[in-house]
């Protein structure tokens, strides 16, 4: 109880904080030759390619180069996402990134800040609050094959958070969002203390021997963050998405529910995202070659809920310390600007509170792989396999048996008009379940089954930086359910 009213604390008293903060994003300034084309031509060169190397991993290329900001802004926004804990934004590419955001959005009445940083008003800008504030907007709606579709109809999806980012090694940051069932309640997703020891160590005077060498980056987060499992974590923020619906492997409340068919519910997804817990993670960036890095997370959290029915996904959610044995995992990738790969696992124990035979503690394993391919911003292509193996209680007679879940998606996307901003996407994913019991609530007569799903769509990035999607879902379901048609309409917008 008290942890969690902590973190309550922490989530409220951050929010409260940014609203009241002066914003950064608001500042204007001349360059000046009062055309708004005094920006360093060099400096906007080595931005465009720190940008293209270290920015367009998690984020979409056209959105951030469609969004108006002053340089002032830009400043403020590189440096909260270069403080998010999967960020490889090195600091000295900070101030050259934000030049040629703001170099690509100049104001006709050349109300933006220039020369590469170097105007007068540069110290004043970076000398603002340590708060900020951002949101992203993020509705949809998905319909088709009667009511099979899981929360059917509209939902306004909403993500809000705040960021603080000192001169020191300590920052903090809080994030809540609506919840996939209920659009009138929020979940807390983060909120959470982080300390950059390689800063520290920094500050302190410690320094690598050849100042040419790329620094290790080292750093401890403590309190509710997103845990890192696989390539989609880095992307469950629904700003990020570039699809209506998220990978079936990973999706919770956007699935075919088959009601309509009179088979209920289909089980649980591998993992749900966000999968946000409450522990500490320990993370390392390790510079391997001139373009390429290797990272490595390693954490202890408090682990998956469930009951002799299996992990319950639900019930995690809503309570943030009910599992009395901590669980542990860990991801690592290696790769550049072009191609990563990653491995993650995790796992721990659930229903440790039981006592009699037919609820007892049950073990659960997580592990997957995964491949990111991008050439620029024209070309994406995402794959990621992932399998569940948790323990569950039999009926008659009561032991205890494992229930396998897993599942893969492979998603491409190619920039087919930068004129118009216009992308194809194409995705196939699929899971099987297989268990000696139906999914809890179900009519299927088995647990072993396996559903499919082909996607494709259009994404358009409009003036200002948002995103529309327009994606086609055909489900293939298991059994003699036959197949469904899902249309999706999603529209996303980051402030």
């Amino acid at each position: 109880m008290i942890c969690r009213t902590f973190t309550c604390a922490l989530l409220v008293a951050s929010l409260w904080a940014c609203l009241l903060a002066p914003r950064a994003d608001g500042t204007k300034t001349k360059s000046p030759d009062g055309s708004g084309q005094g920006f360093d031509a060099s400096v906007v060169q080595a931005g465009e390619t720190a940008f293209n190397r270290h920015c367009t991993s998690c984020h979409d290329a056209q959105k951030s180069l469609q969004a108006t900001k002053n340089l002032a802004g830009w400043r403020t926004t590189v440096r909260r996402m270069a403080g998010k804990p999967d960020a490889e934004i090195p600091g000295n590419v900070h101030e050259s990134i934000a030049t040629y955001l703001a170099s690509r959005n100049q104001s006709a009445s050349g109300e933006t800040a220039a020369n590469g940083g170097k105007e007068a008003g540069a110290a004043a800008a970076d000398a603002g609050s340590p708060f900020s504030f951002w949101g992203t907007f993020s509705p949809w709606w998905r319909g088709g094959g009667g009511n099979a579709v899981q929360d059917p109809g509209f939902f306004p999806g909403l993500w809000i958070g705040g960021t603080w980012q000192g001169d020191g090694p300590v920052s903090a940051r809080a994030t809540a969002c609506t919840t996939c069932h209920n659009e009138a309640k929020l979940d807390l997703v983060e909120a959470a203390v982080r300390f950059d020891i390689t800063k520290y160590l920094r500050s302190r005077g410690c320094t690598r021997p050849s100042q040419s060498e790329p620094e290790a980056d080292v750093a401890i987060d403590a309190g509710r963050f997103i845990v890192p499992f696989g390539a989609f974590y880095q992307q469950a923020n629904p700003g990020v998405y570039r699809t209506v619906s998220m990978p079936l492997i990973y999706n919770m409340g956007e699935r075919v529910f088959a009601t309509s068919l009179s088979a209920g519910p289909l089980g649980f997804p591998v993992l749900p995202m966000p999968y946000a817990d409450t522990g500490a993670n320990l993370s390392l960036g390790l510079p391997i070659a001139e373009n390429a890095n290797a990272t490595f997370d390693a954490y202890l959290v408090n682990g998956l809920q469930g009951s002799s029915n299996g992990v319950d996904f639900v019930l995690t959610r809503q309570q943030y310390y009910g599992n009395n044995r901590p669980a542990g995992g860990g991801r690592v990738t290696i790769g550049g600007q072009h191609l990563r790969l990653g491995a993650s696992v995790t796992g721990g124990s659930f229903n440790t509170s039981a006592a009699s035979p037919t609820n007892q503690v049950l073990n659960y394993l997580i592990f997957g792989a995964d491949a990111t391919f991008r050439w620029k911003d024209r070309l994406r292509v995402q794959f990621e396999y992932a399998q569940r193996n948790s323990g569950r209680v039999g009926t008659v007679p009561a032991n205890i048996f494992t229930e396998r879940v897993g599942g893969l998606y492979l998603e491409g996307e190619l920039l087919v008009s930068r004129h118009w901003n216009m992308s194809l996407l194409a995705r196939y994913d699929s899971q099987s379940t297989q268990s000696l019991l139906p999914p809890p609530g179900s009519t299927l007569t088995t647990g072993s089954f396996t559903v499919q799903r082909f996607t494709y769509g259009v994404n358009w990035t409009l003036p200002g930086g948002s995103l529309l999607m327009v994606n086609e879902e055909h489900w293939f379901l298991p059994h003699s359910l036959g197949s469904v048609d899902i249309l999706g309409v999603r529209w996303a917008v980051t402030f």
